[in-house]
């Protein structure tokens, strides 16, 4: 894992838990890192979408109707290539940082500060 890593809860024994945990790290993690398949990894482009405009996008309430709606198979499961298909409305860096504030001063879901937040 890395630094402004994105991960979402890709499958789960619950259908109602798929898309439901998103978790943005914003510090290296101490230990060494694996990744199971239950688990998607998105690494955002830094030159083109700030992760925490990203992270808060994802955590909207819309955002979270598309992931459902990307859900597929009998044990409910999010793909890469299913999540890839949504649109993501890409304003300039300048304007992603300011939509950042303002969705913070409402008190939206935050960033993890460390690994432990994401266990």
């Amino acid at each position: 894992a890395d630094i402004n890593d994105i991960f979402i809860l890709s499958a789960a024994h619950q259908p109602e838990y798929v898309g439901k945990k998103i978790y943005l790290l914003l510090t290296a993690p101490t230990r060494e890192t694996y990744f199971v398949g239950e688990l998607l990894r998105i690494k955002p482009d830094l030159a083109k979408v700030d992760p925490k405009y990203l992270f808060s996008l994802l955590n909207s309430s819309i955002y979270k109707l598309l992931l459902n709606r990307h859900k597929r198979g009998q044990t409910s499961h999010l793909y890469p290539r299913d999540v890839r298909e949504i649109l993501i409305p890409l304003p300039t860096l300048s304007e992603q940082e300011i939509i950042v504030k303002k969705i913070q001063q409402i008190g939206a879901p935050r960033p993890c500060k460390n690994e432990s937040c994401c266990s």
